[in-house]
């Protein structure tokens, strides 16, 4: 299939806008678990750059929280399911072009 040089130039553009704007939002995500004490940030100072996340004793409290939250959601998934696709008001994602 021969694409066109400018259609090739646009799904390109919009593939490197959706990964800026992924790395964008867990930048800010992981920001904000810093900023409220859930994890702590490593630098270290070397090309290329590297950081690495740990979770800190606050952090740490939430994982039998987390675990049963996703424990209820695997019992209750049927159930779940057909809430959301009867639900008239749903916003419909649709699949990428």
């Amino acid at each position: 299939m021969w694409i066109r040089p400018l259609a090739y130039s646009s799904k390109i553009n919009n593939i490197v806008v959706k990964i800026v704007t992924t790395v964008f939002v867990l930048n800010m995500q992981l920001k904000q678990l810093e900023d409220h004490q859930l994890v702590t940030k490593k630098i270290y100072p070397q090309l290329p750059p590297k950081v690495e996340y740990s979770l800190t004793s606050l952090g740490e409290s939430l994982i039998p929280i987390i675990t049963k939250l996703g424990k209820w959601g695997d019992e209750n998934q049927e159930q779940l399911r057909t809430v959301i696709e009867n639900n008239p008001n749903k916003q419909e994602l649709s699949p990428e072009k």
